[in-house]
């Protein structure tokens, strides 16, 4: 990845630090207790953003300077770890790993752990005991006994993507505002379920032959939330989805909850959502609620009004009201500021 990129969870920050004591201090409360130390003379700057998430916390690391941690004694959780520019070498109970980005690697706790990152950016997806304790028993089967394994090949790819759409979809909610915590978004413990069974795919040899992919995996699905973007307003189904992407409904429907962690008509919902938000903050003098929402394709009406109250924290009429205080281009600035992007939750 770019280090122009964008930083993934922006919306939920938790650390910018110089500081090494300060970084040693949370990250030790996040993942236990280590010894760290910087190498060479970068300048050294952390920055962590974290979410809790439904049941997997969702951290993403951006450090300047290359940087040695370990562990002796004390152990750390499963975790998935995947670099998105710069590598990690690791030694985990005495075995060497080395990661470069797009890969990702498996990491169980362990009686040692030493890790060397350069310059870098990471994102860490941890696997609280209970979580693949639950997952371990239904699937009739017990933890690896390796310490650490990198996740190679098409396999590893699934939990390399499924990671990176568990962060964009918390990127996709509505940041805080005004002290609340962000709106829970509802397609995260789906996306969690699909990122195990991913991981469950690698380390179990659960994953499809090669050449045998099922339908699912054939959707584009960026292709189908970009056609959904375009023609939001418009009337869609299933089967038009299904016919666009040459498919089966029940397939689309999985590479959705696979990919996206949502069904296709809760993200169409979304979308509608937001342009409604977009129309009323920009709706000039003498407009009513009813046409604008209409006009963004809405037709439940009352199912809609709760919605975007749960959504944005006010109901339409109040947020048409504000509106009329305020130009159409100081609307449409709100709502950016808000932070929602033309596509809404999932955009």
């Amino acid at each position: 990845m770019p280090a122009a990129a964008p930083p993934l969870l922006a919306s939920h920050p938790l650390l910018d630090s110089t500081d090494l004591d300060v970084v040693r201090a949370v990250t030790g409360r996040a993942w236990g207790k280590h010894a760290s130390d910087v190498i060479g003379r970068d300048r050294y700057r952390l920055r962590l953003n974290r979410v809790e998430g439904a049941r997997l916390p969702v951290t993403f690391v951006d450090c300047s300077a290359r940087i040695e941690a370990r562990m002796e004694g004390i152990g750390c959780q499963f975790q998935v770890m995947v670099p998105l520019s710069g590598g990690i070498d690791m030694v985990i109970d005495g075995r060497p790993l080395s990661t470069s980005p797009g890969e990702a690697v498996f990491v169980r706790p362990a009686r040692s752990m030493r890790f060397v990152a350069s310059p870098s950016r990471c994102l860490v997806v941890d696997l609280p005991d209970g979580v693949l304790d639950e997952w371990f028993q239904r699937h009739r089967t017990a933890a690896p006994a390796i310490a650490g394994r990198v996740l190679t090949g098409r396999s590893g790819g699934r939990v390399v993507r499924g990671s990176l759409r568990l962060a964009r979809l918390h990127d996709q909610a509505a940041p805080c505002r005004g002290g609340l915590p962000a709106p829970f978004t509802p397609g995260v413990p789906l996306a969690e379920a699909a990122l195990m069974g991913r991981i469950g795919e690698y380390l179990f040899g659960e994953a499809p032959p090669p050449g045998d992919e099922p339908p699912c995996e054939r959707v584009v699905v960026e292709d189908l939330l970009d056609w959904l973007r375009r023609h939001r307003a418009e009337p869609v189904s299933m089967g038009d989805l299904a016919a666009r992407a040459g498919v089966s409904v029940r397939a689309v429907e999985q590479a959705f909850a696979s990919h996206v962690g949502a069904p296709p008509m809760a993200c169409l919902r979304a979308m509608r959502l937001d342009l409604a938000r977009r129309l009323l903050e920009a709706a000039p003098a003498g407009s009513n609620v009813t046409a604008v929402v209409l006009e963004a394709g809405i037709n439940h009406l009352g199912r809609f009004a709760g919605e975007y109250q749960r959504r944005y924290g006010e109901l339409p009429s109040e947020t048409l009201l504000r509106s009329r205080g305020t130009s159409s281009t100081a609307g449409t600035e709100g709502a950016s500021q808000n932070g929602y992007r033309a596509g809404g939750a999932i955009g």
